[in-house]
């Protein structure tokens, strides 16, 4: 009976064993096996990618995406309604909520890519009035071209064969069919032979939108800069600045660094054109400076200084009157004499006008 007990074991453990080993050897469901650290083999590589390309198509609708402090879809449709026209079709999500406040988001339908940069540019300039991250864009399409490089995870260069897939993209509200953009990918997937496999849901214009997302190219298009002349009450004085030229002295080491360790906030020295330039916030600091200056009998050239004045909340240019909404145009910057003692200043400025609306000035 023992060696019965003992025949049955050992037939029993090598059935056990040869189990595997039959599945593996005959035929049934092909195991793939780890690679000698454990882990799974890698057939594929995944890399960012910025390349340029035109647009093949765009979707006749401008997204809209804003932060706002409270949950009130209300105000939100009355804003909305405000900025486009009476006849336009829009739809909001329900906001969400996120830290500090609630996500908006909606999408209002265009006819073309001109109605598209109008409505792209009064949701964007009129919301920002109330909410906060506010942006506008388009959704489309491009070609690839046949290769794009791109960096692996692995900060490793490569090159990509993408058989001139489409791919769809995000794009700036105020772009129209063929024109060429640089465009982010960021999480594109290709084969261990290098031919693109898979690009992800949404890749972006790949650009740092300026100022409620209006690009030179839609200004020249549709805006225009018209200049007035005013006389605008100085607010506060931001920074002073002078400049002096030492002309044929040499400065000695001890000299340069003597004047780099006075009071004003910044000193710069040029020794290829021999002059000093001096930069301060405190005109008590300021006036130590240029008495060393002076004191020095280095040549000066320039003293002057930055001051904030109040800008109009209206304005009438070329016969039609204009109301200043966006709260950052409130006030101007310009550069007068050091020694300008009034209360009040001349000045030109320029005022960009897109739309109808006043978005941008340069003051002078």
């Amino acid at each position: 009976m023992e060696k019965k007990g003992l025949i049955l074991v050992v037939i029993i453990l090598f059935g056990l064993s040869l189990g595997p080993v039959i599945r593996f050897i005959g035929g049934g469901e092909e195991i793939e096996l780890p690679d000698e650290n454990g882990e799974e083999p890698v057939d594929q590589q995944v890399f960012e990618s910025v390349f340029e390309s035109e647009i093949s198509s765009l979707d006749p609708y401008v997204y809209f995406e804003a932060v706002g402090e409270d949950n009130d879809v209300t105000a939100m449709r009355e804003r909305i309604e405000a900025a486009v026209s009476e006849d336009i079709n829009y739809s909001i999500t329900s906001p969400n909520p996120t830290r500090g406040g609630w996500d908006y988001s909606g999408v209002v339908e265009v006819q073309n890519s001109s109605q598209a940069g109008e409505v792209g540019f009064k949701l964007w300039f009129h919301l920002s009035r109330h909410y906060q991250d506010v942006s506008t864009y388009r959704e489309g399409e491009v070609t690839l071209p046949s290769n794009i490089t791109g960096t692996t995870e692995d900060d490793e260069e490569i090159t990509i064969h993408t058989g001139n897939q489409s791919i769809s993209t995000q794009t700036m509200y105020s772009q129209h069919l063929n024109q060429s953009i640089e465009i982010d990918c960021p999480q594109m997937i290709a084969d261990l032979d290098n031919q693109l496999t898979h690009a992800p849901a949404r890749c972006r214009q790949d650009r740092d939108f300026p100022r409620y997302g209006v690009t030179d190219e839609h200004f020249e298009e549709k805006g225009r800069t018209i200049k007035k002349n005013h006389t605008l009450e100085i607010i506060s004085t931001q920074q002073y600045a002078a400049q002096y030229s030492y002309q044929d002295q040499n400065l000695s080491e001890e000299q340069k660094e003597n004047i780099k360790n006075l009071s004003a906030m910044q000193v710069d020295i040029d020794n290829e054109t021999k002059t000093i330039s001096v930069m301060a916030m405190d005109e008590s600091n300021f006036n130590e400076t240029i008495d060393y200056m002076r004191d020095k009998e280095f040549l000066e050239l320039n003293v002057e200084k930055t001051v904030e004045v109040d800008m109009p909340d209206q304005v009438t240019l070329e016969g039609e009157e204009y109301t200043i909404v966006d709260p950052e145009l409130d006030t101007g910057f310009t550069t007068v004499p050091f020694e300008h003692t009034e209360e009040e200043v001349p000045m030109e400025v320029s005022y960009k006008i897109l739309y109808d609306e006043i978005f941008d000035l340069t003051s002078e």
